[in-house]
């Protein structure tokens, strides 16, 4: 059994809170009658939303995006900047009414973002209780403070906020040439701005950073702004069914803030095969 206003969620454009208002103005009947009340509803369910059939939950489906900068990871912006939810940002897909991104990435954070058609599954992946690593490239400028490495790694209090461990690794090609180089930084959490508010502690300046991996999923022969789907392993499935997930809409911050792009290319991201 589902809550009414999760199952419209899932089968409309709505998110969950929209669906809560409209429920409560009595757009909504479950079985030809009008309701006001968020009540369990199950699968065979006859649910209209303003006259308008919502169709039953499908399986979640799961698919990688190539974010680029200057773009935010959200349904709507006040301050009218360009969302991934825009038209020209994510292409639209045939059968498919919401997608929901898998946490965030800041506004000039570019690379791979997740997302899927399952609320269960996003918040699953993005949960740092599940331990699933997000690997980074940052093009830095300055000196690495190498002792914070060591604290980075296994995990450090900065500004107050506990981290759990990150992993930075210097591009020694660059490092041994150029006060700005490539830095990899690998991390199983997500906390907003993470990255840059990391690295600042180490010492150096982010001026670009770029999102090449999260879990078994890379930006592998993904074009800039550019979707694909991707398979669900059987075992990711099992673990979302099991888990008892938040029954909250909340999204978790990114780990981006402004930088300059240089015109260097960043490091080419180990292949990762897809599920």
């Amino acid at each position: 059994l589902w809550r009414l206003s999760k199952r419209i969620a899932h089968g409309s454009r709505w998110s969950r809170r929209q669906a809560l208002d409209l429920i409560r103005n009595g757009k909504v009947t479950v079985d030809g009658h009008k309701t006001v009340d968020n009540v369990m509803v199950g699968p065979s369910s006859a649910i209209t939303l303003n006259g308008a059939l919502i169709r039953p939950p499908s399986e979640a489906r799961l698919f990688r995006y190539f974010k680029p900068d200057g773009v935010l990871v959200t349904n709507y912006d006040p301050g009218g900047r360009p969302t991934v939810f825009d038209e020209g940002y994510i292409p639209r897909v045939e059968g498919v009414s919401r997608l929901i991104a898998v946490g965030r990435l800041d506004f000039n954070t570019e690379g791979l973002l997740l997302l899927s058609t399952c609320g269960e599954t996003a918040r699953y992946l993005e949960r740092p209780s599940s331990g699933i690593e997000r690997t980074y490239v940052a093009w830095v400028s300055g000196v690495l403070n190498q002792e914070m490495l060591k604290t980075l790694a296994s995990g450090a209090e900065i500004d107050g906020i506990r981290y759990r461990p990150i992993k930075v690794e210097e591009d020694q090609q660059t490092a041994a040439s150029h006060r700005k180089r490539w830095v990899r930084v690998t991390l199983a959490e997500g906390k907003n701005r993470e990255v840059r508010k990391a690295l600042a502690a180490a010492g150096v300046k982010v001026m670009r950073l770029v999102r090449l991996s999260y879990g078994p999923y890379d930006l592998h022969g993904l074009e800039p702004n550019a979707l694909d789907e991707v398979k669900i392993a059987p075992d990711l499935r099992q673990a979302v069914a099991e888990q008892k997930v938040l029954d909250s809409d909340e999204r978790r911050g990114g780990d981006d803030e402004e930088g300059g792009p240089p015109t260097t290319k960043p490091p080419s991201p180990k292949r990762v095969v897809l599920n």
